[in-house]
């Protein structure tokens, strides 16, 4: 029954990280992350069957949740990644169009 109590905590915070990247509350992912990581290296610890190991996943729908979690994971990476793709473009941009400004720009500096 400790396996199943373990699957169940891990299910559960899978839950929580699903919840959290839903409502843009990004700031304790990788609390939540760190306590899904200690609970495998428990899981790892403990003797259990292959047969059981599956039968509690699918008993309390592990798997899909944490399809679910990767793929959103995902698709916040990549909505991260294209936001640092446009702002890295209006940032050269930006120093395109100032080096152009000052270099074909003639300053005086005597007065006339």
């Amino acid at each position: 029954m400790i396996l199943k109590d373990y699957l169940i905590s891990f299910n559960q915070l899978t839950l929580e990280l699903i919840a959290k990247i839903n409502s843009q509350n990004l700031e304790c992912l990788e609390e939540i992350m760190d306590k899904r990581q200690r609970i495998i290296e428990k899981i790892e610890n403990i003797p259990y069957t292959q047969e059981e190991f599956i039968k509690f996943c699918i008993e309390i729908n592990l798997l899909d949740n944490n399809e679910k979690l990767q793929g959103l994971l995902n698709k916040k990476k990549k909505e991260i990644r294209q936001d640092i793709t446009e702002l890295n473009t209006n940032r050269k941009a930006n120093q395109g169009y100032n080096q152009k400004f000052y270099t074909k720009s003639i300053v005086f500096t005597k007065k006339i």
